[in-house]
């Protein structure tokens, strides 16, 4: 094969490995787990009123009732959400959402399973919420 077409398929080949994680940046999957970082940076940071704005209305509206019947309910949620790495979450895509899951095997003495956590963001207008997706 003439150098010429080895040299060319080479540059095209840097060209694509280049471009294709660009287009993958402003993905819904890239745009969402941003979202689901900041959402955790938050409850790691108590930062309630940060929390609060990446969440939907009507998921924020709901949870704001539960934490007038029950005080501390937004500790909670900001506890159980701070505590997770987005990392460890594979996506997929689901209509309007973006399903973030993550399986932890248990083990004890007894038997195996594993333990699935799951947060949904949603759209909401032209960002990503948290939310539940059967809206």
């Amino acid at each position: 094969m003439p150098t010429f077409i080895r040299l060319g398929l080479a540059l095209m080949a840097a060209l694509l490995t280049i471009t294709l994680p660009a287009q993958a940046e402003g993905s819904p999957e890239a745009e969402a787990r941003s979202v689901f970082v900041k959402l955790v940076s938050a409850a790691k940071g108590n930062q309630l009123a940060e929390f609060k704005k990446l969440i939907a209305k009507v998921d924020l509206q709901e949870m704001e009732a539960l934490e007038k019947e029950r005080s501390g309910f937004f500790k909670m949620m900001m506890g159980v959400v701070g505590a997770e790495d987005p990392k460890d979450f594979s996506a997929e895509s689901q209509g309007n959402a973006i399903i973030f899951t993550k399986h932890k095997p248990v083990q004890t003495p007894d038997m195996s399973s594993s333990q699935t956590t799951r947060v949904t963001l949603i759209r909401e207008g032209k960002q990503w919420k948290f939310g539940k997706a059967d809206r």
